[in-house]
């Protein structure tokens, strides 16, 4: 590979394990929370209802949210290190391919 690129797959993967597998690890934790109801729409008395109904309907349309972005975010951080996988197998080939027809990697792309 050409001077100053260098990846390292298990690197990345460690990046993806850290920083978007440990969100979606929070973020559920925050959906548990949330879905943890303390009071009904009945607990707002009868002036209320309405708006604690809708207060309800809100907090269980944030919890599928939160179910989701915590799914998205572990999704990512698989297909990060996927990815990282097939840009190092794809770069090594380029080399390889460029060497094995007499090129120099490390000149620019000039024989």
């Amino acid at each position: 590979m050409p001077d100053g690129f260098k990846a390292d797959p298990s690197v990345i993967r460690a990046y993806g394990d850290l920083v978007f597998n440990e969100a979606s690890t929070q973020v559920t934790a925050i959906q548990e929370s949330f879905s943890q109801r303390l009071s009904s729409g009945a607990d707002f008395g009868k002036s209320w209802h309405d708006e604690g109904g809708r207060f309800q309907n809100a907090m269980d349309l944030i919890v599928d949210d939160l179910g989701k972005l915590a799914e998205h975010l572990a999704t990512i951080g698989t297909q990060l290190g996927q990815t990282s996988d097939l840009m190092i197998q794809a770069d090594s080939s380029a080399a390889t391919s460029v060497t094995a027809s007499g090129g120099d990697v490390n000149a620019g792309g000039e024989k």
